[in-house]
Parts: C-alpha cells; sequence; structure tokens
C-alpha cells in the first residue's frame, strides 16, 4: 500500500505529533507500506519523518492552499 500525507508546516505541534504517531503505528501495523509525507517548508519534522524511514519531500505550498487551516484563518471552498 502507498500512503502519501501532506502537512502544509515543516515545524514541530501538536498536528504534526499526531501525524508523527500515525506513521508510527502505520509502519508498525503495515510494515510493507510505502509512506511519503509531503511538506509544504523544511522543518524539524522532516528529520524526524525521515527517522520512522518514510520518504519525504519538500514542496512549497500554493499561497491559496499554504493559507488555509485552522492557524490560518482559513476557509475552502471546493
Amino acid at each position: 500500500m502507498r500512503i502519501v500525507y501532506l502537512s502544509p508546516s515543516g515545524q514541530l505541534g501538536g498536528a504534526e505529533a499526531c501525524l508523527l504517531d500515525m506513521l508510527a503505528v502505520v509502519k508498525k501495523s503495515r510494515p510493507e507500506s510505502e509512506i511519503h509525507v509531503v511538506l509544504g517548508e523544511d522543518g524539524p519534522l522532516r528529520k524526524r519523518v525521515e527517522v520512522l524511514n518514510a520518504n519525504t519531500t519538500v514542496l512549497p505550498f500554493p499561497a491559496e492552499i499554504a493559507k488555509l487551516g485552522d492557524s490560518a484563518g482559513g476557509r475552502a471552498s471546493l
């Protein structure tokens, strides 16, 4: 199974801690899974993800997407 997670932040916070926990559980329960995390910015999260043997790509998100989310106060209309 291939799984891709998106994170607009490369920093460590509550959501990122949950992401790391989720990666660890998936790796333990399905070790054959290929996990990739796309980060909107580089930061300490990248190294923590790589310690869990998941691949990372730093790809700045377009401004319209980067401003979405709870902390940014944005609203999505899809």
